[in-house]
């Protein structure tokens, strides 16, 4: 089948040509429609060739042995950070509390003040950075209209 389709394939291209430039050379007009066809279709046939062939390497070798699965954790040793990046290394803080136990407010506004201070910082603003405290203090979700009037308020530069 493999032969069939490298037959088919020379034909096909050899008719695509003789339709694309035999008109300059003195051939008859063919249309090159059909050669293209007879090279997709040799492809497919050669591909259902090389499907169907035994696979030579397969039979020569012997099968492989049952591959065995580490389902087992295993404890490693992390390796011990370089003297570099331990002096660069920053001490981080922790406020993670237990699921159980919320925050209470005031502990919440002040780390809220603390992001909120070190974000201006970073953004540059000149301004201190000032947490709405009628919605800190409620504990309740502003509804969308509050939250505009509160964005226009912040960002709105127009007199």
């Amino acid at each position: 089948m493999a032969a069939v389709g490298r037959i088919l394939q020379v034909v096909g291209w050899v008719w695509v040509a003789v339709g694309l430039f035999g008109s300059m050379v003195g051939l008859p007009d063919l249309n090159f429609f059909p050669g293209i066809v007879l090279v997709f279709l040799s492809r497919a046939l050669g591909r259902q060739a090389r499907r169907n062939e035994p696979d030579e390497l397969a039979a020569d070798t012997a099968p492989l042995p049952e591959r065995q699965l580490n389902t087992e954790r295993v404890q490693t040793q992390e390796p011990a950070p370089s003297p570099r990046a331990q002096g660069l290394a920053r001490p981080v803080e922790t406020t993670a509390k237990p699921s159980g136990q919320p925050s209470p407010p005031e502990e919440r506004n002040e780390i809220l003040e603390r992001i909120l201070a070190a974000g201006s910082d970073v953004a540059g603003d000149s301004r201190p950075a000032e947490p709405e405290e009628s919605s800190l203090e409620a504990g309740q979700p502003m509804t969308s209209a509050e939250m505009i009037a509160q964005a226009r308020k912040r960002w709105n530069t127009r007199p």
